[in-house]
């Protein structure tokens, strides 16, 4: 996982393995584009031994949230098969993914969570070899109200509509300390560069202007 998030090349990928033959990949399937996170995906792949000599392969099948709101691997294992074919033979090999292959644990709610999301099933020979994909999205059954702190960064704001609203004007008070920052688009350039910044931290760079008393205000507004 490190080495995917870091891009870096590695002599053997996770899942790598050396055959006498060699094997084909076709056909996945999913049984369904879009889900609730309490339903079960059935995944299948057909896999041909395209050598001259029996052998055994290992489907490897890993699972990537497209895109997340918090820091999450470039994708997980989430399921492996080991087939055993003749040359020439085919198989079919069905995978089944549960709440659990598309969830991490939110410690908010001190449980495993789904974020809504498209999901991308990939059928690897290893972590690196990946020869087949599609995408379903999944839908959460389980809502969670956001509570804010003074720790709580910009960035959480931003993702939430109704929350960033609330903040503008805020972020307008902050900007106003700073003449260069008076249009629309530079408050927006503003937060951008701001969003890994928690909320304690508009009193340190606010001037005198961000007071403790606004920013506990502003809490009070994001969570009523």
């Amino acid at each position: 996982r490190y080495y995917d998030k870091k891009e870096m090349e590695v002599l053997f990928p996770f899942g790598y393995g050396l055959s006498y033959t060699t094997f084909e990949y076709s056909d996945l399937k999913l049984d369904k584009k879009e889900m609730r996170d309490d339903e079960v995906l059935k995944v299948s792949v057909k896999v041909k031994n395209t050598g001259k000599v029996k052998g055994k392969e290992v489907v490897q099948l890993y699972v990537r949230d497209v895109e997340s709101s918090y820091i999450r691997p470039e994708k997980e294992l989430k399921g492996f098969e080991k087939v055993e074919l003749e040359p020439g033979e085919e198989k079919e090999v069905v995978f089944y993914l549960d709440k659990r292959a598309f969830a991490f644990y939110n410690i908010d709610i001190k449980d495993w969570y789904v974020e809504d999301g498209d999901f991308e099933i990939l059928i690897g020979k290893s972590s690196r070899d990946i020869v087949l994909r599609d995408k379903v999205f999944v839908k959460s059954t389980t809502k969670i109200k956001k509570t804010y702190h003074i720790n709580s960064t910009i960035g959480d704001i931003m993702r939430d509509p109704i929350a960033w609203e609330k903040f503008k004007d805020i972020l307008q008070q902050f900007a106003s300390a700073f003449p260069a920052f008076s249009s629309e688009e530079a408050i927006m350039n503003f937060a951008e560069m701001m969003k890994y910044m928690p909320l304690r931290s508009l009193i340190h760079f606010g001037q005198g202007k961000i007071t403790p008393e606004i920013v506990e205000n502003l809490l009070r507004e994001l969570n009523s």
